[in-house]
Formats: structure tokens, C-alpha cells, sequence
């Protein structure tokens, strides 16, 4: 029995394991004022290949911004841009279908009350 080739192999491991959400990402940026992908990752505790595919395509959309340059590493700082910060907003309700925290469903008497009128 033959092995598969190696990049078939590193194809299949890489499709096993989950990308980090696009959700998630921008959440990890939206709690630093400045960071980089390296830090991202730290702070997630996610192995960079696995951040990736959602840094590119936050930077390739202008969901990140340019902040400056690290002074220890010289490598660029990025931040939400607003439209960062839109799609994290949107992208939160989302993930609650119920409606936004502490918002209240409607009691029966009041939906009694609005079939009367």
C-alpha cells in the first residue's frame, strides 16, 4: 500500500483542523489598542496557521488598520478600523439570535394587548 504524497497529507491536516472565526479575531483585536498577528495569536492561544485565513481577510476587506510600528520589533501595529468595528458589532448580534443582552421578550399581556387594538 502506497503512502499519499506529502502535500496531500499536509492538505488533509490542514482542512482538520478550524479556522479561528472572523468574529473572534476581531474581538482579540478590539481589546488591545495596538497589536500585531503574533500577539493576536498569543492572546487567542491558537497556533498562527489557524489565525491566518481571518487576518488576511480582515486586512484585505480594511477591517484592520495600520497604528504605528512596534518600537522593539518594527513590525506594523494594526487596529480596528470603523468598518472593523461595524463588522464586529454586526457580527455580535448575530451571534445571538434572542436579540441583545438584557433586552426583554415581550410579555404575553402585551402581545394580548396589541392583537385587541
Amino acid at each position: 500500500m502506497s503512502t499519499p504524497p506529502l502535500n496531500a497529507h499536509r492538505a488533509h491536516e490542514r482542512s482538520e483542523r478550524a479556522c479561528v472565526p472572523l468574529r473572534d479575531l476581531l474581538g482579540a483585536v478590539a481589546t488591545a489598542r495596538e497589536t500585531r498577528f503574533e500577539l493576536v495569536c498569543w492572546q487567542l492561544s491558537i497556533d498562527d496557521c489557524r489565525v491566518r485565513p481571518a487576518w488576511d481577510v480582515a486586512l484585505r476587506t480594511g477591517l484592520l488598520e495600520a497604528a504605528g510600528t512596534d518600537p522593539l520589533t518594527t513590525q506594523t501595529l494594526y487596529r480596528l478600523s470603523a468598518r472593523g468595528r461595524r463588522a464586529l458589532l454586526e457580527l455580535s448580534r448575530r451571534r445571538r439570535p434572542d436579540g441583545p443582552a438584557g433586552a426583554r421578550a415581550p410579555s404575553s399581556r402585551s402581545s394580548e394587548r396589541s392583537a385587541r387594538t
